[in-house]
């Protein structure tokens, strides 16, 4: 039996000699990354270098702990986000040098794409891995810097944007190294190859909304490669509309991945009447119902800054300038159908209702532009979806009701929001979450209007017919889940999106959040964490996240997922640590809004913590405990409390670290709070260097040197200062750190781009560059004090040499 290594050469040498005369046969077709290369008569590329497309060069790379590592090789620690006091105390790392946290390379780069601000003050920066137009060109003639599909990164930086303090999401590294841009395939290539995988090649005209996107993607293998994501939308008008969506692999012109996008819902003067034959006639123009349209003279047309409405007059016409915006006397508007009393009116008015719903509760907009509905869309037609730009809305037949209820105009809405935030794939769980969330946004403009009822569409059903999905218990419909368990692949988006569904209900029914500041989370998480093909279980890690950034109870929100049999990540390193006697600004406290903190102190040799927050705007509250955010309900202490300014005198037992909250009286809303920390040390501890063991703590003298033998740790020995004796803050950071050799070559190969160059069994580890002996110093990092010495030598039977080296100490 060969080696992994031999064997990829036995397949690549076999492939070369069947490839000209039998293309696509042979054992070496059991190999993907053997067909790649063989596929299209590219085999000569195979027969010249049969090792050159073996390699997987992508390197996907988990932000936050890539960040971890650069932290430690600076030798820093993850400055904020411990509740290890010596680790916050570390000196932080500057935004500006990013490129030494991804090493992407050149032809790579993070583009922030969005930004956002905390309840804590820091701020949250949206990133786009893309690649660089010298590579891209090869991609597509037409557009360069193509984006690195899933490659998404949130930086979570000081309030200055000058310091990171905590990273998520993932980047991947090496991709130019794979995508050689060997591919002719242009865009109207792309979306031939789309158009003949569903068969729709004789359909042109029937075709609108044509999406084709270069972009950069992974494979199975871990390979990066040039492709497009493609998108159209099919309307007929003896057929279900549909909304394909492909991933066409560039390098052998194939669909790597295919599926259907179509979000739809089977699965005070003017005055006008709505609603439907179920929820009775509403008048417009009284009470809270007032239509806020745009008059001209007596005419009212359909349309203000949040929403445009266009009476598509019971056809499946999409061109903006075939049709006009809806328009009536202002009195009466007649377009009466199926039950329904004005569709036309109930869309405006809904979609009004939603476009405020985002701007009062959430100061944005839906949608990067405003809102076009299209309304009596296709005749007898039972479905409304999103179709990319717009929200399409048809009349109901047998079983509906006209499609413009809030909770189905919300919903739809929903849509454009993920696609132009997260964009969730319309597949597998990733479509799920973004169906859920749909639904979330629809009960959510639901509740603004007036109240929830925690069951989708049900105003337009007719004959008490059963609501489209139920939030309490999703699977009352007999089809949808309310538990991962119950999840299976390929499952209707529709379906899946129980779980989610189900986690929102609790969160408000059952737990008692607001729905304002539930939904308020998800929408973050949407914009900020959320990626193209976010899980069950890393979406949720993600709201956890978000509910953290937002002040609110994370425990709750564990507690929610759990129950739908999501176990969510630890979120601890999440939460901002507060670096001794460091002011922070711009916090935001309410009712519903509690931001949490932690602090640490050096233990035992601490005396007190004092906490002082203050605000323009009200009186702050501030609670100091021993809990942990985000944890299962258990028991802890409430350690101090006050309003502005608390002392809190520590124990001998205590542990070394407290969490802070703040808090306000109901009627305030607080933006502009300030919060600083301070510890205070025993004032009778004295360090003697010539009693060689301090009472407190276990280090000795050596040479005017401090060493912990505790840790045992080794680099860059600190020297005990002036302003020592009395201060029992001065030393207790451990600055000397036990370094284990191999693993921090290990550590200085990745952060080169390179592997355990000559250590491995992997060809392309193998043939990565070596490091030369040169750039020790890069490796060991052991200051400018130290250095290592050779103190012997020897040659091993492989030809190889062995140094042995001994770590000395120069002094200043």
């Amino acid at each position: 039996m060969p080696l992994e290594g031999e064997l990829y050469k036995w397949s690549s040498r076999l492939e070369c000699s069947l490839a000209a005369d039998e293309p696509g046969t042979g054992p070496s077709w059991q190999y993907r990354h053997i067909q790649l290369i063989s596929y299209n008569g590219k085999s000569r590329l195979c027969c010249d270098s049969p090792l050159v497309h073996l390699a997987r060069t992508a390197e996907r790379v988990d932000a936050k702990r890539r960040l971890q590592h650069v932290l430690e090789k600076r030798q820093l620690r993850a400055a904020d986000l411990t509740s290890h006091r010596e680790r916050r105390e570390a000196s932080k790392l500057p935004l500006r040098e990013l490129d030494e946290m991804t090493s992407l390379g050149q032809e790579t780069q993070l583009e922030v794409t969005r930004a956002a601000t905390t309840v804590q003050g820091t701020r949250l920066l949206r990133m786009q891995e893309r690649l660089e137009d010298s590579y891209a060109h090869a991609v597509s003639p037409y557009k360069t810097g193509e984006v690195v599909s899933d490659a998404m990164v949130t930086l979570e930086t000081d309030s200055t944007e000058e310091h990171v303090l905590d990273a998520s999401g993932a980047f991947y590294r090496d991709i130019e190294k794979d995508t050689d841009g060997s591919s002719s395939l242009d865009v109207p290539g792309a979306l031939q190859i789309c158009l003949a995988y569903h068969g729709d090649e004789n359909l042109i005209d029937e075709i609108t909304h044509v999406q084709v996107q270069p972009e950069i993607f992974i494979d199975d293998e871990q390979r990066a490669y040039p492709g497009y994501f493609v998108q159209y939308l099919v309307l007929l008008e003896e057929e279900e509309e549909r909304r394909p969506t492909c991933i066409v692999d560039a390098r052998d012109q194939s669909v790597s991945v295919s599926w259907d996008a179509l979000d739809s819902c089977t699965d005070c003067s003017v005055t006008g009447t709505g609603g439907n034959l179920k929820t009775g006639k509403i008048r417009y123009g009284e009470l809270q119902r007032c239509l806020d349209v745009t008059r001209v003279g007596d005419t009212c047309y359909l349309e203000n800054k949040y929403v445009r409405v266009i009476n598509n007059n019971f056809t499946m016409i999409e061109k903006n300038d075939t049709l006009d915006v809806g328009y009536y006397d202002c009195k009466e508007i007649e377009d009466e159908v199926n039950g329904a009393y004005s569709p036309l009116l109930d869309a405006f008015f809904h979609g009004t209702v939603v476009g405020r719903m985002y701007e009062d509760w959430y100061g944005m907009s839906p949608l990067e532009h405003k809102m076009v509905f299209r309304v009596h869309f296709g005749h007898n037609y039972s479905n409304a979806f999103w179709n990319g730009y717009e929200c399409q809305y048809g009349d109901g037949y047998t079983d509906w009701h006209p499609l413009v209820s809030v909770d189905i105009i919300g919903h739809e809405v929903g849509h454009g929001v993920t696609e132009q935030n997260s964009n969730l794939y319309y597949y597998q769980q990733w479509g799920a979450i973004n169906e859920a969330f749909s639904d979330m946004a629809g009960e959510t403009a639901q509740a603004y209007l007036g109240d929830a009822d925690w069951v989708m569409g049900v105003d337009i059903i007719k004959n008490d017919g059963p609501p489209l999905r139920y939030f309490e218990n999703p699977e009352n419909d007999n089809h949808s889940i309310a538990h991962v368990d119950n999840y299976t692949d390929y499952m209707d988006p529709h379906l899946g999106s129980g779980v989610y569904n189900r986690v929102f209900y609790l969160l408000v029914h059952e737990y008692g959040l607001p729905i304002k500041e539930v939904f308020h989370v998800f929408l973050h998480a949407n914009q900020m964490y959320w990626h193209h093909m976010s899980t069950y279980a890393s979406g949720a890690c993600d709201v956890m996240k978000a509910a953290y950034d937002l002040g609110q109870d994370g425990t709750r929100f564990r507690q929610a997922f759990e129950d739908v049999g999501i176990e969510v990540c630890d979120t601890e390193e999440h939460v901002l640590g507060l670096r001794n006697d460091e002011v922070y600004y711009d916090i935001t406290v309410s009712k519903d809004v509690t931001p949490t903190f932690r602090f640490g102190f050096p233990g035992e040799f601490a005396e007190s913590v004092e906490v002082n927050a203050s605000s323009t705007q009200g009186e702050v509250l501030i609670v100091i405990s021993d809990k942990t955010w985000g944890s299962e309900y258990e028991a802890f202490e409430i350690l101090a409390t006050g309003h502005g300014s608390v002392m809190y005198e520590i124990p001998g037992n205590s542990s070394e670290h407290l969490t802070i909250e703040l808090k306000t009286d109901p009627k305030n809303r607080l933006t502009d709070v300030m919060l600083v920390a301070t510890y205070k040390c025993i004032t009778d501890f004295v360090v003697n260097p010539e009693e060689g063991l301090s009472f407190y703590m276990q280090y000795m003298w050596e040479g005017e040197r401090l060493v912990d033998f505790r840790s045992r740790k080794r680099a860059e020995l600190s020297g005990l200062d002036d302003e020592a004796e009395g201060s029992c803050c001065a030393h207790l950071t451990s600055a000397a750190e036990r370094v284990d050799a191999k693993r921090h070559l290990q550590h200085v190969l990745e952060s080169r781009q390179l592997r355990a160059a000559d250590m491995t069994p992997n060809r392309e580890s193998r043939e990565a560059p070596r490091l030369p002996l040169r750039e020790l110093d890069e490796m060991t990092s052991v200051g400018v004090e130290s250095e290592f010495e050779v103190t012997k030598a020897t040659t091993s039977v492989q030809g190889t040499r062995l140094l042995r080296m001994q770590e000395k100490f120069k002094g200043a």
